[in-house]
């Protein structure tokens, strides 16, 4: 019957609100009652008179269940957004927002930190490692001619040598310094003795010019993961009190330093080009039933947990406090870990799907056009390369400051393009007057082109 049920509601309700809204709250439920069942003799009693009914009345009580956690899943989903800010560190009260915040600006200090040092890192090396082949080559010809060394001549450099490669191959990174000490080393031994006739000496040059490229491979991808940690961990901006919150801000980090577009601004343009792709569209609802789900689980988890502290601490052992007070935090963490690695696959998955550039395109490529009622309105030439540059141009004119300032909508005052080699020209705005921003804004809203504003950070995901 239950089975039956179920497939029943899934035909009543989508797939994301039984899988971010609803299964959380049945798993919680069931959990919860199941704890309820062992701790109280009152709730065993009322599961066995309803376990001594008959057959339809059973399931009159499990349908009544189902409804009524239908229900408070639905207003769960429906409080889903403000859930989901307030783990993001919006709203909250300035006291707490300050040392979270404090805390937060710390760690992308330190992620920009590693990027930093990796940078100069990979930079020391590339520097010099170009050169050192050279070097080596170099100075096989000066010793040719000159013997054989003893096995006692290179043994400081084989050691040395085998160092360098065990640090490298357990995914260490090798200081330039030590790397160029070793080089000048092996370029003194070549230029001694005759590598030609020493086997040994052929292979500690070979060897050292492999340990050198792995170095370099080893650099590269340090800076390569430091640097992708640092963008999907922290947007350019503002710096939120949490973690979801700050991967919330690559988003508009993305939209502004690739394509200098105001995320919260363009956000119906961004919608629209969405849904016209309905596999995207589909891969970009799933991801955020999935970050639905764990963030449903985290505050359905905290308060549980809240609520069975002071009953375990009044009414059961003091064992029986001590496991709800660590479990339930613990899940609630792993839940929050999970939420994270969600929200960074739907940022990830919307930066890449292209849909910013065919914003921008939608605005140099004639949907805005000089006779558009926006007010904001170009007109740009046909060639792609100058219409890129004329967007760019454009839009130093149109600081995000701006955009942000009147309720998301850009302002209208832009005048033309400094740019020599780019056809562009600012049209006629709305109301016949480009300077007057209020009253194009006005017109705008009467004429249907809207510019959609929303939250800091996240109204892009509300929709």
């Amino acid at each position: 019957m239950l089975g039956t049920l179920l497939d029943r509601l899934g035909g009543l309700f989508s797939k994301y609100f039984l899988i971010g809204a609803f299964f959380p709250v049945l798993l919680a439920a069931g959990a919860n009652g199941f704890l309820l069942y062992a701790a109280s003799s009152r709730v065993r009693a009322i599961v066995t008179q309803v376990e001594g009914l008959t057959e339809g009345r059973q399931g009159i009580v499990v349908f009544a269940a189902l409804i009524g956690l239908a229900a408070g899943a639905y207003l769960f989903s429906a409080a889903s957004p403000l859930l989901r800010e307030l783990l993001e560190g919006r709203h909250w009260p300035r006291a707490l927002h300050t040392p979270f915040e404090r805390s937060e600006r710390a760690r992308r200090r330190h992620a920009e930190s590693l990027v930093e040092s990796a940078r100069r890192g990979r930079r020391e090396l590339k520097c010099s490692a170009s050169r050192w082949p050279d070097r080596l080559a170099d100075a096989r010809k000066l010793g040719r001619g000159k013997g054989a060394p003893t096995s006692a001549d290179l043994d400081g450099a084989q050691t040395r040598l085998r160092g360098l490669w065990s640090l490298v191959e357990g995914s260490g990174l090798v200081p330039a310094a030590s790397l160029a000490s070793l080089v000048t080393d092996i370029e003194a031994l070549l230029t001694r003795f005759d590598a030609d006739v020493s086997a040994e000496l052929d292979a500690l040059q070979d060897r050292t010019v492999a340990v050198v490229r792995e170095a370099e491979t080893a650099w590269d991808l340090e800076y390569l993961r430091r640097f992708t940690e640092r963008r999907a961990d922290f947007g350019d901006g503002r710096v939120a009190p949490t973690r979801l919150g700050n991967i919330a801000e690559t988003v508009q980090s993305y939209a502004v330093g690739r394509y200098r577009l105001n995320a919260d601004a363009v956000w119906g343009s961004l919608e629209k080009v969405i849904v016209k792709d309905t596999e995207f569209h589909g891969l970009l609802q799933d991801a955020r039933t999935e970050l639905n789900f764990f963030v449903s689980l985290w505050w359905l988890t905290a308060l549980s947990a809240a609520a069975w502290w002071p009953v375990t601490a009044l009414r059961l052992s003091w064992l029986a406090f001590v496991i709800a007070a660590t479990a339930g935090p613990g899940l609630a963490a792993f839940w929050y870990l999970l939420a994270q690695k969600s929200y960074r696959n739907l940022a990830v998955r919307l930066n890449a799907s292209g849909s910013w550039r065919a914003i921008q395109r939608n605005f140099v490529a004639g949907q805005v056009g000089p006779m558009s009622p926006c007010p904001l309105a170009i007109w740009i030439s046909r060639t792609p390369t100058r219409s890129m540059s004329a967007w760019a141009s454009a839009v130093e004119r149109l600081s995000i400051h701006e955009m942000e300032g009147l309720e998301g909508e850009p302002s209208a005052a832009m005048g033309k393009t400094d740019s020599p080699n780019v056809d562009v020209e600012t049209a006629t705005i709305c109301s016949g007057r480009p300077g007057n921003s209020s009253s194009s804004l006005r017109t705008a809203r009467t004429t249907g082109c809207q510019y959609v504003s929303g939250s800091a950070s996240t109204s892009w995901l509300s929709g």
